[in-house]
């Protein structure tokens, strides 16, 4: 019984991977909007250190740059969900 569970769940998979070159793809896309919105964080260091920079406070750091990465980890939830378009051969044989 145990044996006829693993030839259903092989032949289910076919050797196929879970992902596609192209959600890999879309993957590489979201980590660099991921890493861009980081970079665009940085900066904003008071060359006195007793001193304030309000350049710290810029709308890029504050609101431009979360949002950035906000937006770069929910392209990798799509990503990886992302299926393509299937063939119609392939719908049948499921």
């Amino acid at each position: 019984m145990a044996e006829e569970k693993k030839d259903m769940e092989r032949s289910a998979n076919d050797g196929k991977f879970p992902l596609t070159r192209l959600n890999y793809k879309l993957l590489a896309v979201g980590f660099v909007i991921i890493v861009l919105g980081f970079i665009l964080m940085s900066g904003g260091k008071a060359e006195d250190p007793t001193g304030f920079n309000p350049e710290i406070f810029s709308f890029r750091r504050i609101t431009l740059a979360p949002m950035l990465v906000l937006g770069g980890f929910l392209f990798e939830i799509f990503a990886i969900m992302y299926r393509g378009k299937r063939s119609k051969s392939s719908d049948s044989k499921q």
